[in-house]
């Protein structure tokens, strides 16, 4: 390659790949040695005897929590407008790192764990592309979600007799 040519993106991308790749290595590291500790702390012979306890219950909480992740990646990747595509792989690791990100960081998880999963894709995507695609999936699960919070709510709080009234008002359902 001569001087005169251009780099190519792919070629960017393996540099900065290989300067980043020692502090990816430390970061492992220091991830691996935070969950030793806490194993430590916790202690294995409870962390076992918890998951024996569960017995195949704790198969089925893996199984629903990855059934969650991975049904809401894809609809991430549905979320994108042409010319822009994003691989279910990368929406997956993207959504996966924004949730631990968000775990971390527990009183601003909404605001730090959502907009990085479009920070965690733009080298595949543009982050506007990203973010947009975000903000049309949670549009849609939300437009989804709410009726049925709202009616779960309402019959919470009427077979309770608390705020009855209220819900009746607030979601203008009447038995």
């Amino acid at each position: 390659m001569s001087s005169t040519e251009p780099i190519s993106d792919s070629t960017k991308r393996r540099a900065r790949n290989r300067r980043l790749a020692p502090l990816g290595i430390i970061f492992a590291l220091l991830g691996l040695l935070l969950f030793a500790y806490f194993i430590k702390k916790a202690g294995l012979t409870e962390i076992v005897a918890g998951i024996r306890r569960l017995g195949a219950g704790f198969a089925l909480i893996l199984a629903i929590s990855s059934v969650r992740h991975l049904v809401r990646s894809l609809a991430w990747t549905r979320c994108f407008e042409p010319p822009y595509r994003l691989r279910f792989r990368d929406a997956l690791a993207a959504r996966l790192m924004g949730d631990a990100l968000g775990n971390i960081i527990p009183l601003a998880s909404v605001a730090v764990s959502e907009p990085s999963k479009a920070v965690f894709v733009k080298d595949r995507v543009p982050l506007i592309a990203g973010l947009s695609a975000l903000a049309i999936w949670h549009h849609h699960s939300l437009a989804d979600l709410l009726p049925s919070q709202g009616i779960a709510l309402r019959n919470h709080w009427s077979a309770r007799n608390h705020f009855g009234d209220l819900a009746s008002r607030l979601f203008r359902y009447t038995p």
